[in-house]
This record gives structure tokens, C-alpha cells and sequence, in this order.
């Protein structure tokens, strides 16, 4: 019995799960529509930065990530490795 729970909830989860890409239907013209709240504004995830649109200002100042709520014990770290995960 418990074995059919879990296999249950995993397609459940499976099922929920949203794809996105940086074209087609799953692109960030349509971000918005498939994660709204969090991909509808200034603070979104994930963020299309193209490299060769960008410039460096030595005036940048430290960045801070944070969820709502926080969790008070959440470390990490952000390495930039080419490609997303």
C-alpha cells in the first residue's frame, strides 16, 4: 500500500512540474503565463541574461537573494558555469 502511495505522489509531482526553456512556447516571452507571481516582474527566475547585451559598471554593488518567507539557515553559493541547471 505504501509503495502505490508513493508511486502516486511521485507522478503527482511529476505531473506539476513546469518546463521552460529560452524559446519557443516554453520561452521568456511566456514566462509570466507559466510560473505567474514569480516570473512577472522585476524579481524572477530564471533570468535570460545574454552576455553580449551586457556591460560591466565598476559601480555594481553586492547582490543579496532571499526567499519569502526566509529561512534563516539557507547557505549557499553562485558559480557562474556557462550553462543553466
Amino acid at each position: 500500500m505504501w509503495l502505490t502511495i508513493i508511486i502516486a505522489l511521485t507522478g503527482l509531482s511529476y505531473i506539476q512540474a513546469h518546463k521552460w526553456s529560452y524559446d519557443g512556447e516554453d520561452g521568456p516571452l511566456n514566462w509570466h503565463k507559466k510560473f505567474p507571481g514569480g516570473c512577472d516582474g522585476k524579481s524572477q527566475s530564471p533570468i535570460d541574461i545574454v552576455p553580449e547585451e551586457t556591460t560591466y559598471s565598476r559601480n555594481l554593488k553586492d547582490f543579496a537573494i532571499w526567499y519569502d518567507p526566509p529561512h534563516p539557515d539557507a547557505k549557499f553559493y553562485i558559480k557562474n558555469n556557462g550553462h543553466t541547471g
